[in-house]
């Protein structure tokens, strides 16, 4: 449950921080940010490819929270964006580590019964 909670935590957080990357001034407060990010996480479930309901969602409630057009859009692409990227680099150094670790896998000669 921690896991999950922190999970959830660190995630908004991402999202808030986006506004401060994008300099949206004003910036949010945590919690708008917090309910756009629940309500955009409904958007995700409808099957659009790359997130784009997720991203959608987020930036609407954004904008019908008050948040500017712009920073709003922004905000929730850099936040997909990082999403997206972070599994990428992740799973490229991984597949990198573990390739260089392994042996080639040795093939039966051809005639030869398993």
């Amino acid at each position: 449950m921690l896991g999950a909670l922190a999970y959830l935590g660190l995630d908004v957080l991402v999202l808030w921080v986006a506004f401060l990357a994008v300099h949206a001034h004003p910036v949010p407060g945590f919690g708008v940010v917090v309910m756009a990010y629940i309500i955009g996480a409904l958007g995700g479930s409808l099957p659009l490819p790359a997130g784009v309901g997720a991203v959608g969602g987020i930036a609407g409630a954004l904008i019908l929270y008050g948040v500017g057009h712009e920073p709003a859009i922004a905000a929730a692409l850099l936040y997909q964006a990082i999403g997206l990227l972070v599994p990428l680099v992740g799973g490229a150094i991984s597949y990198m580590v573990i390739r260089r670790n392994l042996e080639p896998i040795p093939v039966a000669a051809h005639g030869s019964s398993g």
